[in-house]
């Protein structure tokens, strides 16, 4: 009986961070990529401080850490189902996989992090797209898989009032000429939400691990915040060095999502923001 307990709240959990997403990464709050010069003013409480994301990585400019190998637990379960929506700013995930709940922890990470969501951000052609940069460097599309603190987990509202709260994967694609078969159940599925505020629910999605890159001992480290209104503070951010590969046909079916204006949803990255004092680690000994 309290294994049917846990499903059914598990069930139940799922279903609110759906309807949260529906209203954008920071639940509930209502933006414009057009508008991003505003946010400071429009959301005064963090969007204008100094710790926010995405940020420039300057390797140069990293210092080397070292960390412990990060764990990755049950990121190998192939979920029960994934909830797909379109909430008018991206493409945003949850997923339901019973008790097994995919999570992270050492690596550096001061604690364990349990799975929330994931969601991408892409540009209009194959030049920009991603949130973070190296060197300056943007790439097609950036993932974000997002973790709650177990102390906090499941109420992503509550994790992102703490400073290392939420913890962040930042994984860069980039295009090669053939399709990424992992991304394939995704794709598909793109095409039947394309209005904002279309979800769909899917059984044949592949298992998280999927959508990692190859090399997961080398990444970049640093604190910093949600990358859309309300910015906040919160967020212990993993940028991976390597990357992942999606064909041209693949971003296409992204590019071809519609806002809430039915205009095709492209160019969903923040500007890179001052890195300010803050340390950049690095978890491999050469920068380059």
């Amino acid at each position: 009986m309290a294994k049917m307990r846990n499903i059914v709240l598990l069930t139940f959990l799922a279903a609110i961070a759906a309807m949260l997403l529906q209203e954008g990464e920071a639940g509930g709050v209502t933006f414009e990529y057009t508008d991003m010069a505003n946010w400071p003013t429009l959301f005064p409480d963090y969007c204008g401080k100094d710790r926010q994301s995405p940020i420039n990585i300057n390797p140069y400019e990293t210092k080397f850490g070292f960390f412990w190998p990060m764990q990755f637990e049950n990121y190998h379960v192939s979920p029960e189902e994934q909830t797909v929506v379109n909430n008018g700013h991206s493409v945003s995930i949850t997923v339901k996989l019973g008790e097994n709940i995919p999570a992270i922890h050492d690596g550096g990470l001061p604690g364990k992090y349990l799975f929330h969501s994931y969601h991408f951000h892409w540009g209009s052609d194959g030049t920009k797209g991603s949130e973070h940069t190296v060197n300056g460097v943007r790439y097609p599309l950036e993932l974000h898989l997002v973790h709650i603190k177990e102390e906090y987990y499941p109420d992503l509202g509550e994790g992102a009032k703490n400073g290392d709260g939420l913890a962040v994967l930042g994984i860069f694609f980039k295009i090669s000429r053939v399709d990424n078969p992992a991304l394939a159940p995704l794709v598909k599925t793109l095409n039947d939400i394309k209005a904002s505020g279309s979800t769909m629910t899917k059984t044949d999605m592949y298992s998280l691990g999927t959508l990692l890159p190859k090399k997961l001992g080398k990444f970049y480290r640093y604190l910093g915040s949600l990358t859309t209104p309300s910015c906040n503070e919160a967020v212990v951010w993993t940028i991976f060095r390597d990357y992942v590969e999606i064909s041209e046909t693949q971003l296409s079916a992204f590019r071809d999502l519609k806002d809430s204006h039915a205009n095709a949803i492209v160019d969903n990255y923040r500007t890179a923001q001052p890195r300010n004092s803050r340390l950049v680690q690095r978890s491999f000994f050469w920068a380059l």
